[in-house]
């Protein structure tokens, strides 16, 4: 992450790492996300095996057949997994759009489809704002609640390709949903 701390998974399923190597919503929803080998202890197991769930010595387990697991499913148990990482650590992710405006820090709070997106590229690209995230905000409270990182791939729907901005500047650098 963009404040240095890292979640390590585990796994010894292959569709688990093809899952997790493809997957652009998993980077569209969590940023910096990479993956690299380690020696370090894993935070997060993800087994074949008999289904079970375990909590021990700081390492979340799940153990499932995989196999038989969808992409979309894989996405969400990873998310999952890292949310509650984030949260041991004290970062408290959020379903929002996050921009800087004015001076000030704005999240833009709602239900999938609703606008967070189109709002947060609109002050971005009309007024200027700085754009945190539309999807996936990190918050970390302290003195003040400051945004610790958002998702670094922006949706950008047929109204917003058009953008003389957005052609200019990132039509070709942008996934493929």
């Amino acid at each position: 992450s963009s404040s240095g701390r890292s979640i390590i998974l585990a796994t010894d399923s292959e569709k688990v790492v093809k899952v997790l190597d493809n997957s652009p919503y998993l980077k569209h929803i969590i940023p910096y996300f990479e993956i690299a080998k380690s020696d370090d202890p894993p935070d997060v197991k993800l087994y074949n095996g008999l289904t079970k769930f375990a909590d021990n010595d700081n390492t979340l387990l799940i153990n499932a057949d995989y196999n038989q697991t969808d992409e979309g499913q894989i996405c969400y148990l990873v998310y999952y997994c890292i949310q509650r990482e984030l949260l041991k650590n004290g970062i408290y992710p959020v379903h929002a759009g996050g921009i800087f405006y004015n001076n000030n820090a704005l999240l833009l709070l709602g239900a999938s489809k609703s606008g967070k997106s189109t709002l947060s590229l609109e002050m971005a690209l009309q007024e200027g704002a700085l754009l945190y995230g539309d999807d996936a905000i990190s918050l970390e409270f302290k003195k003040n609640i400051e945004v610790v990182c958002g998702n670094t791939h922006v949706s950008v729907g047929d109204f917003h390709k058009n953008h003389p901005s957005i052609k200019k500047n990132y039509l070709e650098k942008l996934p493929k949903y």
